[in-house]
């Protein structure tokens, strides 16, 4: 579900707990809502096929080869459970 924060994208899924047993996912970047739904549709994808993504890890195998990405795991208070956040480099990472 999208939903725009001054400029930044906030968007999550919904089910992937409840049908998969693997945390929901959330993406917050400034960039289009339908870019932020492809990215996380691409992940619900592998975790559907059995890929599980633990926080703190660095996968270089997600979105395109040699592409670092991690997931940091961060409490959704507006529906009280914890998400996985999907952090993608930039000069900080």
């Amino acid at each position: 579900m999208p939903e725009e924060k001054g400029g930044l994208i906030d968007c999550y899924s919904h089910g992937i707990e409840e049908n998969l047993n693997h945390l929901d996912l959330q993406l917050v970047l400034p960039i289009s809502m339908d870019h932020a739904s492809a990215i996380i549709n691409a992940i619900g994808l592998l975790i559907q096929e059995g890929r599980v993504f633990e926080p703190d890890v660095t996968y270089t195998d997600v979105l395109a080869k040699d592409v670092p990405m991690k997931f940091v795991q961060v409490k959704d208070n507006l529906n009280n459970r914890q998400l996985l956040r999907i952090v993608l480099p930039d000069e900080n990472f």
